[in-house]
């Protein structure tokens, strides 16, 4: 629905993760008939992280959005950006609210009033999770990489410290958002735990950074990310570590999880039994 947009002067650049399915034929054939689309094959797939990056760098546009192929953008939508960027000039960061359905449901998320956004802003989240139409100027968006699957917030973390951010309280597209309570089946049961360890690396460095900040802002979301890289740890066999960001999580909100994660960051073989319990622990 790209090519829909009532403001035209933009590029399209896909990136095929190596599909199969002959989305590369249906794009070859679409360049032929829009020029404003460009699309990028990579050889093998390599997952959604790695996509977005790739498609940071080719782009060639002064703004860049980025948007996932099973969602929608409303043909006004580029053309309403626009209209505020002409008349905030100063503004490096636009983000714009967009309708949310799941199993075809529609999601109901708090409003944010439309005007600046801030550091502490993005880091206590007080974004709406709808808020995913977000226009960023390239040389900001650059800089800035994407580093593991589910942490998109960080990214915003990141840009908010680079450049001016406004909101746009207008609704300007559709997301599909998809079911993501993982089973814990034997054929993803490894994935969750890679999952979960990778992401509590993430989230360590982003506390260390940004830990103080968030609990003078957030004490519960705080909270949430220190036991997050305490799950993480203990599956790792950090229990060091994992017992210190218990502790933190504990210092934000008291929680029975929080104090299980504890526990077992004191008993030997702690990290296995934590894999055994970990539907009850994430």
């Amino acid at each position: 629905n790209l090519t829909k947009q009532t403001f035209t002067n933009f590029e399209v650049c896909f990136i095929d993760d190596g599909s199969s399915d002959g989305t590369k034929d249906l794009l070859l054939q679409l360049q032929k008939i829009d020029s404003r689309i460009h699309p990028f094959f990579l050889e093998e797939n390599k997952g959604a992280t790695f996509a977005r990056n790739f498609g940071i760098q080719k782009t060639q546009g002064e703004w860049i959005m980025l948007w996932d192929s099973d969602d929608l953008l409303y043909p006004n939508a580029l053309e309403t950006i626009v209209s505020y960027q002409e008349s905030l000039p100063d503004v490096d960061i636009f983000s714009a609210p967009a309708q949310a359905s799941k199993r075809g449901k529609t999601m109901l998320f708090p409003e944010r009033s439309e005007g600046r956004v801030t550091y502490e802003d993005i880091l206590a989240r007080r974004l709406p999770q709808n808020s995913k139409i977000r226009l960023t100027k390239r040389n900001i968006m650059q800089e800035v990489k994407y580093i593991s699957k589910n942490v998109d917030f960080l990214v915003n973390v990141e840009l908010v410290k680079r450049g001016k951010w406004f909101h746009i309280n207008k609704t300007l597209g559709l997301l599909r958002i998809e079911d993501d309570e993982m089973s814990l089946t034997k054929q993803r049961k490894k994935k969750v735990l890679e999952l979960s360890i990778e992401r509590s690396k993430v989230l360590d460095v982003f506390l260390n950074e940004h830990g103080k900040k968030l609990f003078n802002e957030s004490p519960a979301l705080f909270s949430a990310y220190a036991y997050g890289v305490a799950v993480g740890q203990l599956l790792d066999g950090n229990y060091k570590v994992a017992r210190m960001r218990a502790t933190e999580a504990l210092r934000g909100k008291k929680t029975a999880r929080s104090c299980a994660v504890y526990i077992l960051s004191y008993i030997p073989g702690g990290a296995g039994i934590s894999k055994f319990l970990l539907r009850y622990i994430q």
